[in-house]
């Protein structure tokens, strides 16, 4: 069974209005992690002629029952996805809280989501999931985004489930930059 594990998104610069664009998968990483694997992929957006990459996406994922064959050195650390990015003891600079929707993971499927584990509890608890995922939120429970700035470009945050009062996101961070000025 696959399950998400983290996600990581760098933006490198603007996509243009129009043009070409391809998506060019790699394998970054394949770790043992005891009774699963962590597999790291990579999908960077590209402009065919030039060259030029837009943005990388990392997808981490843990296959489960596919560990034990020894690899457990990294082969690379990307450090701002490796970041620890531990909230300030403090109150947080900002906070955002909004419900998800009930018929979410109905959603999802209408959107070629076709993950029994994301719609079908039975499914789910097959895999020794009670929920349907694993820092898992209920369509239709309210999500408290804390946001603390740390430096003049760096925000750290996690989400908390307010009705079980439990994280759903931790050490996270968004890394901001200015935009360019357009030049006439």
């Amino acid at each position: 069974m696959l399950l998400h594990g983290e996600q990581y998104v760098e933006v490198f610069c603007p996509l243009p209005i129009n043009g070409k664009f391809v998506v060019k998968p790699s394998l970054v990483d394949i770790q043992d992690k005891g009774k699963a694997a962590l597999v790291i992929t990579r999908a960077s957006i590209v402009d065919p002629d030039t060259s030029k990459v837009y943005a990388i996406n990392d997808v981490t994922a843990f296959v489960r029952n596919s560990g034990g064959f020894g690899r457990t050195k990294p082969v690379a650390q990307i450090a701002a996805a490796t970041a620890v990015n531990k909230p300030p003891q403090r109150s947080p600079d900002a906070v955002i809280e909004e419900q998800t929707s009930p018929d979410l993971a109905a959603l999802y499927r209408l959107n070629a989501d076709y993950n029994p584990l994301h719609i079908d509890p039975a499914f789910s608890s097959k895999g020794g999931f009670e929920a349907q995922f694993a820092m898992y939120v209920f369509p239709g429970e309210t999500l408290r985004t804390e946001m603390w700035q740390e430096g003049p470009d760096k925000v750290i945050f996690q989400t908390r489930v307010l009705e079980r009062d439990v994280l759903a996101i931790t050490k996270a961070a968004a890394e901001l930059t200015s935009p360019s000025t357009s030049k006439l």
